[in-house]
């Protein structure tokens, strides 16, 4: 769609929305019912609320898997890897911001993102009582209004206010609302902890580290240890997560950035195409090429 494995706010809108207001391609305010354009993973750049009104989606941030249904939002930010993998009925409504806009707001409202910021990237969905849900759509009708008056849609100074409340409130109702299980805790709060690290360093280096020690390095401690405590917390070896790291980066660049597969392969640090050909093929059963064929209907 672009040169990079990415998704905007233009190209959201200029693939066709449905009954959407549309702020300079900064801030967009849609009703969805059609997420077909995620069945690949991709970034959103943009910080995106998913308020979901009906139906049910299956989905994946970073590999975390979501259930949204009736009453749930689901928050991402722009370097995230999201997909969507299955929809039932979905009606619901998107607040998309742009990155360029999130950074022209005020410093005490981006402070407030970065203290939630951190939470909401270990758990993303949450949902809210019925009473809450009108609260927000009665946010959102201020936010259309301002973006349509002809009396206030060229007053950006106003409508950045308006949605930094918005954003604010959604990340305090989180906070609030948001209740981590239990059951996703195994092992020690201190393994958990260093399983959120891993993760962490995972999102930022997957592109270009893939050995577990360099991981084990950044954390100082061994390779053996962070194996063995990423596997009780988790439940998974640490070498299989950075494989599917590795191999969703992969799909999305094959699918979205429009680079050929020595391109992706460069991108990706391998040493050589064929390198990353083997590599894919071993992961996902069939070779990059094969993968773009098969879904050429896209």
């Amino acid at each position: 769609m672009n040169t990079n494995n990415v998704i905007t706010i233009k190209n959201l809108v200029d693939y066709g929305l449905n009954e959407y207001i549309n702020y300079n391609n900064q801030v967009v305010i849609s009703y969805v019912k059609d997420l077909s354009l995620f069945k690949f993973p991709c970034h959103l750049q943009a910080t995106t609320i998913l308020v979901c009104l009906n139906g049910e989606f299956d989905g994946s941030i970073n590999l975390k898997n979501y259930n949204i249904g009736k009453y749930s939002v689901l928050i991402n930010f722009p370097e995230n890897i999201i997909q969507i993998i299955d929809v039932k009925d979905i009606k619901a409504i998107a607040i998309l911001v742009s990155t360029e806009f999130m950074h022209g707001l005020s410093f005490e409202i981006l402070s407030h993102t970065h203290y939630y910021s951190y939470e909401i990237n270990k758990n993303g969905a949450f949902t809210l009582p019925r009473e809450e849900i009108k609260n927000l759509s009665h946010y959102l009708s201020i936010v259309r209004h301002a973006i349509t008056s002809p009396l206030t849609s060229s007053n950006e100074e106003l409508i950045k206010h308006l949605a930094a409340a918005f954003i604010t409130n959604v990340m305090m109702l989180h906070h609030h609302y948001h209740k981590e299980s239990m059951d996703e805790i195994q092992g020690s709060k201190g393994n958990y902890m260093i399983l959120d690290r891993f993760m962490e360093l995972l999102g930022m280096y997957h592109s270009k580290e893939r050995e577990l020690r360099f991981y084990a390095d950044k954390m100082c401690i061994t390779p053996k240890y962070l194996s063995n405590v990423v596997r009780k917390a988790s439940g998974k070896k640490a070498t299989d997560w950075i494989s599917e790291f590795v191999i969703l980066e992969a799909k999305s660049l094959l699918m979205y950035s429009g680079k050929n597969v020595q391109e992706v392969a460069y991108r990706l640090n391998f040493p050589t195409q064929s390198a990353f050909g083997k590599y894919f093929k071993c992961q996902v059963g069939i070779s990059p090429t094969e993968f773009i064929e098969s879904n050429q209907t896209f």
